[in-house]
């Protein structure tokens, strides 16, 4: 498991406090995120090695000279990963800043799940959070996400199965906006209950 990974999981009951790994509060990224942010990161860091090997520098022991000389020499389209990962890293920047103690406290438990359910797959499908506080977890990320302009890199209930997200779907259409929206949501336009089929916000 990774150190971002580990890092997470260690911190799913000090909901409180980040978990600040090269500049990032990982505690505010989703398990899609981290996903994309190693795979982008791995990408990257194997056009720079092949472009180093070009060059007749050592890969393992750039400096930051070297390091900058093979950069240089990567067209817009190789940079495109590293471009990626600068705005996932923008994005956790910003939510460090912008969101209020309680929204961090939702981000980090919508968070933690995604982690869970990436983590245990099935196994952890039932008897540990009920349909109805899986929709509510996930209404909280994505309308936290849509009141700061954040960009989402998921769409709702990815992380489940098909029957599962069913479940969940079915529970969410017979609840009241009140029983899991705070007085501001209540005014706010952008994601509802879904009523039939699909996802929050009509997203799938």
């Amino acid at each position: 498991m990774s150190d971002d990974k580990m890092c997470k999981l260690t911190k799913e009951s000090d909901l409180e406090n980040p978990c600040i790994v090269n500049d990032a509060d990982v505690s505010l990224m989703s398990a899609e995120e981290l996903k994309l942010k190693f795979m982008l990161t791995a990408e990257h860091e194997k056009l720079v090695k092949k472009r180093a090997e070009e060059l007749r520098f050592y890969p393992d022991t750039l400096t930051r000279e070297e390091r900058d000389a093979v950069l240089a020499c990567l067209t817009f389209e190789e940079m495109k990963p590293l471009f990626k990962t600068e705005m996932i890293f923008q994005k956790n920047q910003r939510l460090m800043k912008e969101l209020s103690p309680e929204e961090k406290i939702d981000v980090r438990i919508y968070c933690n799940i995604t982690l869970h359910f990436s983590e245990y797959g099935p196994m952890f499908e039932d008897g540990v959070l009920d349909d109805e506080a899986l929709f509510i977890w996930t209404e909280r990320y994505f309308r936290i996400m849509n009141r700061h302009g954040a960009l989402v890199y998921e769409n709702p209930y990815y992380f489940l199965t098909s029957d599962r997200r069913k479940r969940v779907l079915e529970a969410a259409a017979k609840l009241e906006p009140e029983e899991y929206l705070t007085k501001e949501e209540m005014q706010e336009t952008g994601i509802h209950v879904p009523k039939t089929g699909g996802g929050v916000d009509g997203r799938n």
